[in-house]
């Protein structure tokens, strides 16, 4: 941010498929507004642009501007940091639509990957970022911004170990009991039926078919991911555990094809820890997952300089604001970081 503007605003926007949020701080580090929205991807939204233009108005109106034009001309930085959003083509697009609904002003936007803002918020330039969550991607990056990414590509095609492959294995068992092809225990389909709020297997089936038209429905079946878990961990019960164990599995099978195709590509300092970061609302709360995650960091590390296993402490919205602040996805300064999380420290919804 140009030093001569102490009352510049940083405005950052956060995007993925289930949800979108959208913050602004000031050249200290304050936070001024947070807002949490629906979904915000081009993949999932059917009218991208107007969702922009609305977000556009939204910073406007929450800032206390009376339109996009005027709120522009104290915009110091922005950010969009978005799911899916890695080639050039992608950025183009989100920078072009940014221009379409107002957003573009004396200052360069930075459009990144939101898993760079993930490794930020963690305080970190360089490392690797496992996210498991309605997706699952693993992305490892180094100080000069190479990077290798698995997964990722959507999360009913590519994203082994997500919470939709959880909820997705969890249905078609229930539906297989149904059928009687396999057998799932009476505990695990009561289960799956009332955190679904429905009383038989007859009607997962018309739930499922209806959802299927709705443009949230891979996160509803992500969220199966919550009982599974439970069943699994805190009851003991065989069938969500064989469910979760395998999904942990294939999540193993991203951060070793992911560190295998980093180590050709990828460059690191052989003498220091590489920060390893673990973020995804799956991930972060299941202790299969974190358990198969640490025996899989400790058999690689003949092959790998030493990985420093981290939790994401902050939500991703933080290192977008960050990456605002500086015009491109790299830190600011540590005082900036220090400010702005000591600024979001208390809020849950900014901690994970």
């Amino acid at each position: 941010m140009a030093k001569e503007n102490k009352e510049a605003l940083c405005l950052a926007i956060q995007g993925s498929g289930r949800n979108a949020r959208i913050a602004a701080c000031d050249s200290t580090g304050s936070l001024l507004m947070d807002v949490v929205l629906g979904p915000l991807t081009p993949r999932v939204n059917r009218d991208f642009r107007h969702d922009c233009r609305l977000i556009a108005e939204t910073f406007a109106s929450e800032l206390g501007f009376p339109s996009v034009t005027s709120l522009v001309q104290r915009v110091g930085g922005l950010c969009v940091a978005m799911s899916g959003v890695c080639h050039d083509r992608e950025i183009f697009g989100i920078r072009q639509t940014l221009i379409e609904v107002g957003l573009v002003g004396n200052f360069e936007p930075v459009v990144c990957e939101d898993v760079w803002a993930d490794l930020a918020a963690s305080g970190s330039d360089t490392g690797v970022v496992a996210v498991a969550g309605t997706g699952a991607n693993i992305f490892v990056r180094n100080i000069d911004r190479e990077s290798h990414k698995v997964g990722g590509w959507g999360s009913g095609i590519s994203d082994w170990g997500s919470g939709f492959n959880v909820g997705m294995s969890a249905v078609q068992l229930c539906v297989d009991q149904f059928d009687r092809r396999r057998s799932a225990s009476p505990a695990f389909v009561e289960a799956i039926l009332d955190s679904l709020r429905l009383k038989h297997l007859s009607q997962l089936i018309v739930w499922y078919h209806a959802l299927q038209q709705t443009s949230y429905w891979r996160c509803k079946i992500a969220d199966i991911a919550i009982p599974v878990c439970r069943l699994a961990e805190a009851d003991e019960e065989h069938c969500a555990m064989d469910i979760l164990s395998k999904s942990a599995d294939g999540f193993i099978l991203s951060i070793r094809a992911a560190l295998r195709g980093a180590m050709e590509t990828v460059e690191f300092p052989v003498n220091e820890p590489i920060p390893f970061v673990v973020s995804g609302g799956l991930a972060l709360s299941s202790v299969t997952y974190l358990n198969a995650i640490k025996t899989e960091l400790a058999e690689c590390r003949p092959n790998w300089p030493a990985m420093e296993l981290q939790r994401a402490r902050f939500h991703p919205i933080v290192g977008a604001l960050a990456f605002a602040y500086r015009q491109r996805p790299a830190l600011p300064s540590a005082s900036f970081m220090k400010s702005l999380t000591a600024n979001v420290l208390g809020n849950p919804t900014f901690e994970f």
